[in-house]
């Protein structure tokens, strides 16, 4: 079960670094060109499915009632940043990531 751990560590950590970059190109304050829009959606895309991965084996070891290291799956907060714009964190919880 270790490496199914390391797998959803390396799935959040994906997931972290798209957020990152998309909060890096919505912050900027140009104007998106098309092709940024388009690489926008496509993180977006990706960041959806890594989620539903997520939810999955949340579900799955849910099932299989044991408490491992899955359970502590992190939920998205949204914390407002000293620049005014919003500041995704991560917060360890024992809930469905459907709330996120």
């Amino acid at each position: 079960m270790p490496q199914q751990g390391d797998d959803m560590v390396a799935v959040r950590r994906e997931m972290l670094d798209l957020l990152r970059e998309q909060m890096e190109v919505l912050d900027s304050g140009l104007e998106l060109t098309d092709g940024q829009l388009r690489e926008c959606f496509d993180r977006h895309g990706r960041v959806q499915e890594l989620r539903e991965k997520l939810q999955a084996a949340v579900d799955e070891e849910s099932k299989n009632g044991s408490s491992g290291e899955l359970n502590s799956v992190g939920a998205s907060t949204v914390k407002p940043s000293a620049r005014g714009s919003s500041v995704h964190t991560i917060e360890p919880r024992r809930e469905s990531l459907a709330n996120l």
